[in-house]
């Protein structure tokens, strides 16, 4: 099956309740949220909590793993904030394991942010979503683990729309489900 959103709408999925469901595994939020890098820098005084991370950039928490080339995380007594961003030769990418199956969401991005506390991440510019065979490419996603929201926009928030072969659309391929739930053997064109 395959949906689209015209130029100027948004497509918004309740996960739970859509053929696409993703629901990231929950244990996850009560792990240790743990970042890495080539290079570390703290932003302004000890107190400020702003630190830049730079080269092969790693953030994980439980099975939640995010790469990137450059992040700006910022911590605060509510949680933990990340800007991140791809280089010319590679995206944003995220991996976390959905909840009760072995399976998968991955996505990839030019840029990302990222809230520890809402569960919430946005990705900007070139998305590619994926959740077993089935998968979503626009321009901007924002994907909420708590929630379980998904909503996908064949535009950036604010920027002008973009135009090309395709028509500016948000795309999904979802793939046909067997009698039991799961997700068929993929067909050979």
């Amino acid at each position: 099956m395959r949906a689209t959103a015209f130029s100027g709408q948004v497509v918004t999925l309740i996960l739970a309740l859509a053929p696409f469901s993703v629901a990231a595994e929950k244990a996850d939020r009560q792990q240790t949220l743990r970042m890495s890098s080539k290079q570390f820098v703290q932003e302004g005084p000890q107190d400020a909590n702003t630190r830049v991370l730079e080269g092969d950039v790693l953030i994980t928490q439980g099975s939640m793993r995010i790469t990137a080339e450059k992040a700006i995380v910022k911590e605060t007594p509510a949680g933990v904030t990340a800007e991140l961003f791809g280089s010319s030769t590679s995206q944003i990418t995220f991996r976390q394991k959905r909840e009760g199956t072995s399976d998968f969401i991955d996505a990839s991005a030019d840029r990302a942010e990222y809230d520890d506390k809402s569960g919430t991440l946005k990705l900007f510019s070139r998305v590619r979503f994926k959740s077993g065979n089935d998968v979503a490419d626009s321009e901007f996603m924002q994907y909420n683990s708590t929630t379980e929201k998904m909503e996908l926009r064949n535009q950036i928030p604010g920027a002008k729309p973009k135009t090309g072969a395709d028509d500016g659309r948000v795309v999904f391929e979802v793939q046909p489900r067997a009698a039991d739930g799961k997700p068929a053997p993929a067909k050979k064109n």
